[in-house]
């Protein structure tokens, strides 16, 4: 069974992060893969098909389409 992912994205102000922030650290853990700043590097790679139909999709502002992605995490050779 093919599991679907979704996102949602908000632009939040510095007074609404103030008050998230310490909420969520709370009910949150940490990721475990992260550096001791919390963070981590991720560096996405995608590909395309040889008809160039994900660029076109893409441009033409299909949601659903197929995504060819190589990700590496973490710094360069390690």
């Amino acid at each position: 069974m093919r599991k679907q992912r979704f996102e949602f994205k908000y632009w939040i102000g510095w007074s609404e992060y103030s008050i998230l922030q310490p909420r969520l650290e709370s009910l949150l853990s940490r990721d475990p893969n992260a550096d001791s700043n919390g963070e981590y590097q991720i560096r996405s790679l995608y590909f395309d098909s040889w008809d160039r139909a994900c660029v076109h999709e893409k441009m033409s502002g299909i949601e659903s389409r197929k995504k060819y992605r190589a990700r590496m995490y973490g710094e360069a050779g390690s």
